[in-house]
């Protein structure tokens, strides 16, 4: 139950405990949670304090708002493994047993900016195949994926089919011959473009989580660069390390 003499805000403790219900099932998804007088009468808190728990909740996508009808549980995130090799639409088929279908927005080559050249390896100005597409379920949009790929690796990429839904990945190993050796990744929390907004179906400034990651051949030479903007609302990223990794030993 809450405690008013915790330094940890009420609203926070409230949140959590909501937050704590859901998880254990306690609401199902899709199911109409008790309106904010009832929650002000069960842990005897005001109003604010109340919706500003609730406000918390369905921004971090833990619930959704119907219009004069209060909040409800919202459907489980997509969970996506971040040291995974496979791309996200592998991973989501695979693991999660998702169909996740892709919008092409774009294919360009375009000549490497100096961030990107150093990053993929090439001189800078070198042709860069650039293909843009937004990944989606019947659930809604989940991400959008920019992809750069040197031209010098794959020749006559941008002429290939992209709005068939087929994997870039996939194709990238079983037509150029490409194996990969390692990935290297990175994220961080990030609040949506007017332009990314317009793509996911949310609003300008949303949270969400921008995750790049390069992805190596056995030569050790960068063969793709991926940038996603996640939507934070409807997907989290998880990752898992066991006691035979290196990173897990002690380090002096």
């Amino acid at each position: 139950m809450l405690d008013d003499r915790s330094p940890v805000p009420l609203y926070y403790q409230l949140q959590e405990i909501i937050r704590s219900r859901i998880e254990g099932g306690h609401w199902q998804p899709g199911e109409h949670i008790p309106t904010e007088n009832e929650l002000c009468k069960e842990f005897n808190l005001s109003k604010g304090t109340v919706r500003q728990a609730l406000s918390s909740l369905v921004s971090e996508g833990a619930l959704y708002r119907r219009r004069g009808m209060g909040c409800y549980v919202a459907n489980p995130k997509m969970a996506q493994d971040i040291l995974s090799i496979a791309g996200f639409t592998a991973y989501a088929k695979q693991t999660l047993g998702w169909e996740l279908t892709s919008e092409l927005i774009a294919v360009n080559v375009i000549q490497a900016s100096t961030a990107l050249a150093e990053k993929l390896r090439i001189p800078q100005g070198s042709d860069v195949v650039e293909i843009r597409k937004v990944k989606h379920s019947e659930k809604g949009v989940f991400f959008l994926v920019t992809t750069y790929v040197p031209s010098v690796n794959s020749p006559g990429l941008e002429l290939e089919d992209h709005a068939n839904g087929g994997s870039l990945f996939k194709l990238l190993q079983e037509k150029y011959g490409f194996h990969i050796a390692k990935v290297n990744g990175w994220f961080e929390p990030v609040l949506t473009s007017e332009y990314e907004a317009n793509l996911l179906k949310v609003e300008k400034g949303s949270p969400a989580m921008m995750f790049e990651r390069i992805r190596y051949t056995t030569a050790d030479r960068p063969l793709m660069l991926s940038k996603h903007i996640i939507r934070g609302d409807i997907c989290r990223l998880t990752f898992e390390i066991n006691s035979h990794d290196p990173r897990m030993k002690p380090r002096d």
